[in-house]
């Protein structure tokens, strides 16, 4: 027989919330909350390697083809930015994680800028040329 929190995800969470603040700690479901508390932040570590990703893409475009440079790549590169800078905000224990999501994120955004532009995979450096802070516009 499935449980609540197989079948209605949102169901259960208010439920559980309910539980919690009636503190009927005898009906709480222990098992799924402390997986879904362990877990809670990687969404936004998943945001934030996608936010550098998107960044290092145009800077790779910007270096290699130029000649394309648009307005809107500016435009996105900074809400890229801010958007990382937001994460990093409001989960300041991420900043210990940016050396590992650098080249993590260089990786995808090597693909990215490779299939955007045509040219050749070998065009790109291997490693990032980038330091994180040039790449947050610090």
């Amino acid at each position: 027989m499935k449980t609540l929190y197989e079948t209605d995800f949102h169901a259960w969470s208010l439920d559980q919330a309910s539980h919690l603040k009636k503190k009927e700690f005898n009906m709480l479901d222990f098992d799924h909350l402390i997986e879904e508390i362990e877990t809670l932040g990687i969404s936004d570590q998943n945001a934030l390697k996608s936010h550098i990703a998107n960044i290092l893409t145009h800077l790779l475009k910007k270096r290699y083809q130029p000649q394309y440079w648009t307005k809107s790549w500016t435009d996105s590169i900074e809400a890229a930015r801010a958007e990382a800078k937001f994460v990093l905000k409001k989960n300041p224990s991420f900043s210990r994680f940016l050396p590992e999501f650098l080249p993590l994120s260089y990786k995808i955004s090597r693909v990215r800028a490779f299939k955007e532009t045509g040219l050749e995979t070998d065009t790109f450096p291997k490693e990032c040329p980038w330091t994180i802070d040039e790449v947050l516009g610090e």
